[in-house]
């Protein structure tokens, strides 16, 4: 038992985390995609925040929604395959 929940607590709790960071990071929120990182997309939002939201094979697997930092944590990051060469690179 995980921090004393039991295995259906355990699940419980994973899925309303995972509805918690679906409505924080999502596409309506951060409709830009700049780039792909491993089994998460990236996207921004207009003041340039970033968000990990999971590819399809991400979700299936578990990956969780998340803050990415900002334009300028890019630059930080290596092996992102940014999408159409995008503009933004880093800046």
């Amino acid at each position: 038992m995980a921090y004393g929940r039991t295995p259906a607590e355990e699940r419980d709790w994973a899925e309303k985390e995972r509805q918690q960071s679906a409505r924080f990071y999502n596409t309506d929120l951060f409709p830009v995609l700049v780039a792909h990182h491993g089994n998460w997309d990236i996207y921004r939002n207009a003041n340039g925040y970033c968000a990990a939201i999971p590819t399809e094979h991400g979700a299936a697997i578990g990956c969780r929604a998340s803050h990415f930092g900002d334009m300028a944590h890019l630059r930080t990051v290596p092996d992102l395959d940014y999408v159409n060469n995008h503009e933004e690179k880093g800046a």
